[in-house]
């Protein structure tokens, strides 16, 4: 999950916010990537949810580089 970002101060409001969506983003984009080609996999199902390419793309997207 590093990809989206280090988990920011907690006062922080908008940056967990945008740290939250990256990740939930990112896990329904993978989970539904995983069980579209494993789907008579259990075993593979389980792995759903972890694709360090999918954070990174998903960082690139959702995070707005520093200025």
């Amino acid at each position: 999950m590093e990809a989206c970002g280090k988990d920011p101060n907690e006062d922080d409001i908008s940056a967990v916010t945008q740290v939250d969506e990256c990740r939930d983003k990112c896990n329904i984009e993978e989970r539904d990537r995983c069980l579209e080609k494993h789907k008579d996999n259990e075993e593979q199902k389980l792995r759903c949810g972890d694709d360090a390419e999918c954070l990174l793309k998903c960082l690139q997207l959702h995070i707005p580089p520093e200025p």
